[in-house]
């Protein structure tokens, strides 16, 4: 039996399958010393709201980012494209790390891994919140 088979060789051209992320089960980072580079009201808002689920501290945002990534989803399959989706995390894939930073979200499923002909590369993400994306792909 052959397996599917994966093979990128450029960036450009038409789009035949692709994975978009999904919006539910966020919580919202918490504050890593690692995070230099964002606004001073950003790394304020992370120390307040870190490792809050965004459902809770702001529902209708909540909802609206499942509306807009589901709707990126059906678009892309309207067209024919084939769209896969990450699976929610499991509860230990949850806490993978909380120890350095709390918080999840799987709404950027393209930056921990990358395709480079047929070779799927793992990438090393600085972020830990971000190191447990991995396992929704599995």
């Amino acid at each position: 039996m052959q397996k599917n088979k994966i093979e990128v060789n450029h960036e450009w051209g038409a789009l035949k399958e692709v994975i978009v992320g999904i919006g539910e089960d966020i919580v919202i980072a918490s504050w890593c010393p690692l995070i230099t580079f964002l606004e001073p009201e950003f790394i304020e808002s992370t120390k307040r709201n870190g490792g809050s689920n965004l459902a809770d501290i702001a529902p209708d945002v909540a909802k609206e980012v499942i509306k807009e990534v589901n709707g990126l989803a059906s678009l892309l399959e309207e067209r024919g494209i084939i769209v896969h989706r990450p699976r929610l995390l499991q509860d230990e894939e949850k806490t993978y790390l909380y120890n350095l930073q709390k918080g999840r979200f799987l709404l950027s499923p393209r930056d921990p891994v990358l395709v480079i002909g047929n070779n799927i590369i793992e990438c090393s993400l600085k972020l830990p919140f971000r190191r447990k994306w991995r396992y929704a792909y599995t």
